[in-house]
């Protein structure tokens, strides 16, 4: 699929069609799952990385959009970690439990580029916010802030 990338734009169906994988490398990467391939299968590391925009799941007034389902669950999660990084420890907020395996709490920090970085390490989920400025969940000190 990488060459997808290299041809252009994705929406050109020529070049969409030209990069879907043959049917010989779709059989190859499924004998490496049954064990009878005898190339190793590589090491690769399975992480899912969310990248969010805030704004997203907002409404016209900022509150949370999603009112039930795994999409409130995700809402919630990214407002409680924007919430308890912008806190800077003021209140004692204990950081979010994962969305996804709901089992560890996560750590989320504050990025040089102004975005919010969480991992999970239990799950090995991770994830990038954005555009959580002035939301309803930007504790930062001082109204100055927000619009």
């Amino acid at each position: 699929m990488h060459d997808l990338w290299q041809r252009g734009h994705p929406a050109d169906r020529g070049a969409m069609r030209q990069s879907l994988p043959l049917a010989s490398d779709v059989h190859a990467a499924l004998a490496w799952g049954e064990g009878v391939c005898s190339t190793p299968k590589p090491d690769v590391h399975k992480t899912i990385m969310y990248i969010t925009d805030l704004t997203h799941f907002l409404d016209e007034k900022g509150a949370i959009q999603p009112q039930r389902g795994p999409a409130k669950a995700m809402a919630d999660f990214h407002a409680a970690a924007v919430a308890h990084v912008t806190d800077g420890g003021r209140t004692g907020m204990p950081a979010p439990t994962c969305f996804k395996c709901k089992k560890a709490p996560v750590a989320p920090e504050l990025a040089a580029d102004g975005a919010i970085y969480w991992g999970c390490p239990r799950c090995k989920a991770e994830g990038r916010i954005s555009n959580w400025e002035n939301t309803l969940w930007d504790l930062r000190q001082g109204t100055e802030q927000r619009s």
